[in-house]
């Protein structure tokens, strides 16, 4: 197994975004293009539902390539290179990354992603920056309690900045 999968497990997410996140890595998320390989009849709108675009919602562009996603990276301080093989771009990322925490930051972003696509699907609620970061600190700040106490503090300046 790649040795991103040992970090999703030891993160301090909650257990529901860890296997998100198991997903997320697979390429296992009922995106627009999943259900078109899986035989399921939805119709041939496939656009991705955050950014509108006329790109297909793959996994990949809807977590990492997306004008909109990027917007919501680049507010926890996360610049994705080339794309290549999610996997890599993890590690390689996480491997450049100046402190501690960067999966969970990543996990629970990527899972605020999700919570704003699945809005616009299936409550018709436009996706905007403000109401992820809301949903993104809500769910990091939790993390506080979940965490070692030099962690908790880490948690907590980094919320602080945002």
């Amino acid at each position: 197994a790649h040795p991103i999968f040992k970090c999703l497990w030891h993160s301090h997410c909650i257990m529901r975004i860890k296997v998100f996140g198991w997903l997320l890595f697979h390429d296992r998320l009922n995106t627009h293009n999943m259900l078109k390989r899986r035989h399921y009849d939805i119709g041939n709108a496939h656009i991705c539902l955050l950014c509108g675009g006329p790109d297909e919602e793959t996994m990949d562009h809807m977590i990492f390539t997306c004008p909109f996603s990027q917007a919501c990276w680049s507010q926890v301080g996360i610049v994705w290179p080339t794309f290549d093989c999610r996997l890599h771009i993890l590690q390689t990322t996480k491997d450049s990354w100046s402190g501690p925490l960067f999966l969970d930051i990543f996990l629970v972003a990527a899972w605020s992603l999700w919570k704003e696509r699945n809005n616009k699907h299936f409550r018709r609620v436009d996706p905007s920056i403000n109401s992820w970061l809301r949903r993104f600190k809500e769910d990091f700040g939790l993390l506080q309690h979940r965490t070692k106490r030099a962690h908790s503090a880490l948690v907590t300046s980094f919320l602080a900045h945002l």
